[in-house]
């Protein structure tokens, strides 16, 4: 049986998470998140965490069965290709059906938890932080997605 790595933190990852059975990848976080990891091993980089895509992989089942994802799969191979339209329908669908199982609570917390401290936890202000959204599929040879993720500075806990 494989273990899948929901989170990965750092820069604690460096040396421990690195030699991890399952370390970071370009296939489980992308090449953003998997910079930073490398970067955190030499340079002084702020505590945080990237979860993977198999803690994402819930949300992507749900989403692969939508028509807004059927339409945006039959757009690309259409003359006129994806629009905006395409992206925003679901983006949407997403926000409207997509909310964190049982199981993603608690990976979250815990990586919460072993980021900023053990009484940590995601409804307690954390101070300011970043959130970035990214894929292992941006920036690769013969495919972008720049501007296609969003990053939102200054989240603080609601």
């Amino acid at each position: 049986m494989t273990h899948e790595q929901h989170y990965y933190v750092f820069p604690t990852c460096s040396a421990e998470q690195l030699s991890h059975p399952t370390p970071p990848t370009l296939k489980t976080i992308g090449g953003k998140a998997l910079s930073l990891f490398e970067t955190s091993a030499t340079f002084p980089v702020p505590p945080g965490f990237v979860l993977t895509v198999a803690f994402c992989q819930p949300w992507l089942d749900q989403i692969n069965k939508t028509d807004e994802w059927r339409a945006f799969i039959a757009a690309a191979d259409d003359p006129n290709g994806v629009t905006k339209d395409h992206c925003d329908a679901i983006k949407a669908k997403c926000h409207e059906i997509l909310s964190l199982d049982e199981s993603q609570k608690k990976r979250l917390e815990t990586a919460i938890k072993e980021t900023f401290g053990p009484d940590a936890n995601s409804s307690k202000n954390l101070g300011i932080v970043a959130v970035r959204s990214s894929s292992p599929e941006e920036d690769l040879v013969g495919l972008s997605f720049a501007g296609g993720y969003e990053t939102t500075l200054g989240v603080a806990a609601a």
